[in-house]
């Protein structure tokens, strides 16, 4: 890995569970998986803030990332505000065009994320 003056350093990643038992899901597709089924990053451009990946997706290459309980929270409380919003204002604004949206599809969405919460 290089640095913004161009000097390159390497990081070793050291898991504090045993890699075969830690969740991650790739930043770009579906997969998800055990950190042991990840493969080497090797070269990569890293953002201060963002999370640390922990391997390269085996389907696609990109960079995978734990998946834990915190990021799975966040991600439900902003799909369930989401909804929320909708049923609250079923008007959004696109292009500059308001536009209804569709409560029987927020609905799906809605009992996906529940059945999703009830499975842990």
């Amino acid at each position: 890995m290089a640095d913004l003056e161009g000097d390159t350093y390497s990081a070793e990643i050291a898991f504090m569970s045993a890699p075969d038992q830690l969740v991650c899901c790739c930043g770009s597709c579906d997969w998800s998986g055990t950190a042991i089924e990840c493969a080497e990053i090797d070269d990569c451009s890293l953002t201060p803030g963002d999370a640390s990946p922990c391997g390269r997706c085996p389907e696609c290459d990109s960079l995978a990332y734990l998946d834990g309980p915190l990021d799975r929270a966040k991600d439900r409380v902003e799909r369930l505000l989401k909804i929320v919003r909708a049923f609250v204002n079923p008007v959004e604004v696109m292009h500059g065009i308001p536009v209804r949206l569709d409560l029987n599809a927020l609905k799906g969405d809605a009992v996906k994320l529940l059945e999703e919460i009830d499975n842990g």
